[in-house]
């Protein structure tokens, strides 16, 4: 059996590793629109040494959905243990809000990722992925270029805190 895409083929290079991750946590593909999803935002946190988690915004049949998961005890996800899962349903105009600031912060021009000039303090990886419009963008950061990219911390903690917008 063949294992799913996650990633299409120009940004397997990049974040392909993290392909076994979400498909433990059993996420949908987002790039492709296989899932049936329509259109859908998904921003997962990869930390060194604490547990990671998955924060899904998804577009499904005119139906909004915010969706969190991580693993239920640290380092379980990775045995296939229980992910623990929060389902949140939304409205149009919540979709739309972030949608304005997806449009504002400019994220399907964001750079993939930025040039590191110094030493990574630990191995956190923040990956955020976009797809609306059959368009997918994907825009990686690690612990120390996370906070130079302003616009990206602004659309990260809008998504983490959507039910709030």
């Amino acid at each position: 059996m063949s294992r799913p895409r996650y990633f299409p083929p120009d940004y397997s290079s990049k974040i392909g590793c993290y392909a076994d991750s979400l498909e433990l946590f059993e996420e949908p593909i987002l790039w492709d629109g296989s899932s049936g999803i329509q259109a859908g935002y998904r921003f997962c946190t990869f930390p060194s040494f604490l547990a990671p988690q998955t924060i899904r915004l998804e577009k499904r049949h005119n139906q909004y959905r915010l969706i969190i998961r991580r693993p239920k005890y640290f380092g379980q996800h990775r045995r296939g243990k229980p992910i623990v899962e929060e389902i949140s349903n939304l409205n149009e105009a919540t979709w739309q809000k972030f949608q304005r600031l997806v449009q504002a912060f400019s994220f399907y021009k964001m750079p993939i990722e930025i040039e590191e000039r110094m030493f990574l303090v630990d191995g956190t990886r923040y990956i955020m992925e976009g797809f609306s419009e059959k368009k997918y963008h994907a825009v990686i950061r690690n612990t120390n270029t996370f906070s130079m990219d302003r616009e990206f911390v602004h659309l990260t903690d809008a998504l983490q805190h959507l039910q709030t917008l």
